[in-house]
């Protein structure tokens, strides 16, 4: 379903919000392209941090199920090889990489969603501005920033959602299951 949606119903729908907020404030184009502009960076710089990490955070959780499957297979030979302490170790040490990653990756969302939010609501407080600007020349412009703002909401989903999309489709390049 999200790839009936990544592939047909988001691009249609940024098109549309995109044409319909230029019909509606022709002079602010510049300012969904700037918008635009610049959420497409950073999602771009976010899948490319990312997007190795995920595929290293998947690595690193085959290898933790390995391990405790090989435990949990071979419990008799490692405690009667004394073995516990250096399975406890190859474990933790596994383990502790694995949160690591875990750790970077939750930062470097959580740094996103801000910098999506600060973007979008830069937009519109841009595009409220210019409108008041514009208002004193001609105020039918005033009922028109509805409608623009919610054409830039939809545009910003539909970017956010795809960007999304891509990052978790471009990591599943993992290496085969460890069965």
């Amino acid at each position: 379903m999200m790839t009936f949606q990544i592939l047909f119903r988001l691009p249609l729908l940024f098109v549309g919000s995109f044409i319909l907020a230029v019909v509606t404030l022709p002079s602010l184009w510049w300012v969904l392209v700037l918008m635009v502009v610049l959420i497409v960076v950073i999602m771009g710089f976010m899948m490319g941090v990312v997007g190795p990490r995920f595929s290293k955070f998947q690595t690193l959780l085959e290898r933790i199920n390995a391990i405790a499957k090989e435990n949990l297979r071979g419990v008799r030979v490692v405690k009667s090889f004394v073995r516990e302490k250096d399975q406890f170790d190859k474990f933790t040490q596994v383990s502790d990489e694995l949160l690591g990653e875990n750790l970077y990756i939750g930062y470097a969302f959580s740094v996103m969603q801000p910098a999506m939010m600060l973007i979008s609501y830069g937009a519109v407080f841009l595009s409220i501005w210019l409108v008041a600007g514009m208002a004193e020349s001609d105020p039918s412009v005033v009922g028109s920033i509805a409608s623009f703002v919610n054409y830039l909401s939809q545009i910003i989903f539909t970017i956010v959602m795809v960007g999304f999309g891509e990052l978790s489709y471009s990591c599943h390049d993992f290496p085969p299951s460890y069965s």
